[in-house]
């Protein structure tokens, strides 16, 4: 089990050198107010640094408003109409269709005999 563990240690500072390598880092860093120090002490079963609580439900309001937009939009291009089912159907059912839909043509009800 320390094996494991240190076997993730490892492969996480691995990610962390790749991270900071990329060109985009500081950007994101600076957007989310993250540092590798957060990370160091969620290791230390310590509480993770919170920063600026307003920023984060700024963002999850923005994000949440996007959302409802992108859902409308999605409703806004669909058409109102119903399709038909295109199941198949067997030579039998076709059949009884059509002989249950002459027999109603052949019928006549006592108020049709009336008038």
């Amino acid at each position: 089990e320390r094996l494991k563990n240190k076997d993730r240690e490892e492969a996480w500072h691995k990610v962390e050198s790749l991270a900071v390598k990329n060109p985009s880092y500081n950007e994101v860093r600076e957007i989310l107010h993250i540092s590798l120090d957060t990370n160091a002490s969620y290791e230390n079963n310590t509480s993770p640094m919170i920063v600026d609580d307003d920023v984060g439900v700024n963002m999850y309001d923005k994000i949440e408003k996007e959302a409802k937009e992108a859902k409308k939009a999605v409703k806004k291009e669909k058409p109102l109409l119903r399709r038909k089912s295109e199941l198949p159907q067997d030579s039998l059912t076709l059949k009884a269709l059509s002989d249950h839909k002459r027999t109603e043509d052949v019928i006549t009800t006592q108020s049709d005999e009336t008038s």
